[in-house]
């Protein structure tokens, strides 16, 4: 059994039996001799042997780089490849003794902690030409030797001598490279194509770069699409963007000397089929069009020599709202060009009676390609425009609270308001709403009650003779920037008419109008009057309010919500009403649920929770009980009370 006290880090990892690389250079290198010496044409006989230990405990490591330096300029070192030499970890056993590079099991009888070295012979040519390429006439010039992984370096004496003699002779001549490429599978080819590239870069060449050139078969020269700076490299060619038919590949290299290498070329055949382009010519995409009738235009063009059949010549075009929508649809007759090339479709929209908006134009056609199957495609193209034509139509609104209230028999009376009453309506447009207001005008005479808002403002007449008259804004609320024909609902829970500018109370036989003007971004308006009757102490339901949550005790599970859901109850709301519930989270109205007819029972309303935060419910409710009670006609904002939700912390 192995002494635990002897383990080391180093030693439990090799124990484990996984080889990581050694980065904490504790190798050390020694070499046989001190002086190295090359022939000008860089040859030499001579090998030097280097010995490379791994001390006892350490991880396997591996030798893969030289890095020889004869100065310290950035041009004065160059860094080497040679054959992998891998170091076993730092053990010793019975296999090691015959076997310098076995690997020893720790856990095995008679493995113990030692150094392991291992030597190999590196021909002096090949670790050192190009110091001689950088120094070609040189005596005794200091350099070193930095093998990756090692903790010290190598000094030698390096000196070069002519070749075959005492004197003279010239430095080695740097050859030109010969690259050559290789194009994978075999033709026709379409869609993608791999070639592969080598340089065959001298060993004295540092390389500058590659270049595969493409001539199609009309000439059309491609040398900068496809280039690289490594000696081998696999370029992907996009033949589509080559001419069907034969195209000729070579391969250039270069060097930083420049030199210059060129491929024997290679001759390959180009297949594709392609699909014609069909597209809309006019309205372009993003166009604005400000006349009413938009001329179309869409072209069919055939894609590079890939004939293509087009029986009917025919397309059809959609015309859509930003919604999708389908708002017209034609058929437009094409027209080819005299090599049948290009066939070109015009027709017209009329969109005089559209908004302003953004709208869709979608082109479709069906061809049959040669070298295809003979089942026809579909081609499908579309293209979105703006018309800035001046809309016309006014905003919509629908005003739910306050309302007029129809008795049995057929007679309506006005609306019961004061400060304790709240205003709802749901307004929207084509374009965008600017503003809602409301005023309380008047005073008119009781009847007069009509079932239209818009003929209510016409019905009223004038200010009843010796009153004066009022007109009082009670509320005005900007547009919520929603998207087009998006609606927006506009709550105040409280009319304000005791307010600086201050509403009497309505005489016997007289009421007020309001009057709601909504407003659209281009001016538009729409008008409408609801009669009401402004009365102080008015005589309401006793509602009652209450709320429960979900679970009924905060949850206290971390990370989780205290509360996942609320619910909100109203009681004592007489049959036949008119309610509205308006949820808020955090402040922010955030829907709004609408019971048109009550039954007399209690009322309830959920909201879920997603996030923490403050969660309530506004009540708006108006009596709308066709026999005339105390309470008919009275509208009444009720707070429902609110909800905090927290998360409970993780």
């Amino acid at each position: 059994m192995k002494r635990l006290a002897l383990l080391t880090l180093p030693l439990l990892l090799a124990a484990c039996g996984t080889v990581i690389p050694d980065t904490g250079r504790n190798v050390t290198v020694s070499a046989n001799a001190s002086t190295i010496t090359l022939a000008s044409d860089g040859s030499s006989a001579n090998s030097t042997t280097y010995t490379f230990t791994n001390p006892a405990g350490a991880k396997p490591t591996s030798i893969t780089s030289a890095t020889v330096s004869w100065g310290t300029g950035a041009d004065q070192s160059v860094t080497v490849a040679i054959p992998a030499i891998n170091l076993p970890a730092g053990l010793t056993c019975t296999a090691a003794a015959t076997d310098p590079s076995a690997a020893c099991n720790y856990n095995e009888a008679g493995t113990s902690f030692g150094p392991r070295s291992l030597s190999r012979s590196i021909k002096d040519a090949d670790l050192f030409a190009k110091v001689l390429v950088a120094n070609p006439s040189v005596t005794s010039l200091p350099i070193t030797v930095q093998f990756n992984n090692t903790a010290n370096a190598l000094n030698f004496t390096f000196t070069s001598r002519a070749s075959g003699s005492a004197g003279g002779g010239t430095a080695p001549v740097e050859q030109a490279p010969a690259p050559v490429l290789q194009v994978v599978g075999t033709g026709p080819f379409s869609s993608n194509m791999s070639v592969n590239v080598s340089g065959n870069f001298d060993s004295l060449s540092q390389m500058d770069r590659m270049i595969l050139q493409i001539v199609d078969k009309n000439g059309v020269v491609d040398n900068t699409s496809y280039s690289t700076t490594q000696a081998q490299a696999t370029f992907s060619v996009d033949t589509t963007k080559l001419a069907n038919g034969n195209a000729t590949l070579q391969v250039i290299a270069y060097t930083k000397s420049g030199l210059r290498g060129v491929s024997s070329p290679t001759t390959i055949t180009v297949k594709n089929v392609l699909n014609p382009v069909l597209a809309v010519a006019a309205p372009s995409n993003g166009a604005t069009v400000s006349s009413p009738t938009v001329p179309a235009r869409v072209t069919l063009t055939k894609s590079g020599d890939t004939a293509f059949t087009f029986n009917p010549a025919t397309v059809s075009l959609s015309l859509m709202d930003y919604r999708g929508q389908l708002i017209q649809q034609k058929t437009a007759t094409c027209t080819p060009s005299t090599d049948a090339a290009t066939y070109t479709c015009d027709t017209s929209f009329d969109i005089a009676g559209l908004p302003a908006d953004t709208y869709t134009l979608r082109a479709t056609a069906q061809v049959v390609v040669d070298g295809a199957n003979s089942t026809p495609q579909t081609l499908t193209t579309e293209s979105r425009f703006t018309s800035n034509t001046v809309s016309v139509n006014p905003p919509a609104a629908t005003i739910s609270f306050p309302t007029a209230v129809t008795l049995t028999g057929g007679t309506r009376i006005p609306a019961r308001i004061d400060s304790g009453s709240g205003f709802f309506a749901t307004v929207s447009d084509d374009k965008g709403i600017q503003y809602v207001e409301a005023r309380l005008v008047g005073p008119y005479a009781e009847g007069s009650v009509e079932t239209d808002g818009t003929r209510q403002c016409q019905a009223s007449g004038s200010i009843l003779p010796g009153e004066s008259e009022i007109n009082v804004l009670v509320l005005n609320v900007a547009g919520a920037a929603n998207l087009p024909y998006d609606p927006q609902d506009v709550f105040i829970p409280k009319l304000d008419v005791d307010g600086s500018t201050y509403v009497p109370d309505s005489k016997p036989g007289q009421r007020y109008d309001m009057r709601v003007t909504t407003a659209d971004t281009e001016g538009n308006r729409n008008i409408q009057c609801v009669p009401v009757r402004v009365e102080r102490n008015l005589a309401r339901p006793t509602y009652a309010v209450s709320k429960d949550t979900t679970p009924s005790k905060p949850n206290t599970t971390p990370g989780e919500l205290t509360f996942t859901s609320g619910t909100w109850y109203l009681d004592n709301v007489p049959a036949n009403s008119r309610v509205a519930a308006v949820f808020y989270a955090n402040g922010k109205q955030v829907g709004t649920s609408f019971i048109s007819k009550t039954n007399g029972g209690q009322l309830s309303v959920s909201q879920t929770f997603s996030d923490p935060g403050t969660y309530s419910v506004k009540w708006l409710i108006e009596d709308m009980n066709p026999t005339l009670t105390a309470s008919t006609g009275v509208v009444t904002s009720q707070d429902g009370g609110y909800i905090n939700v927290s998360r409970n912390p993780k």
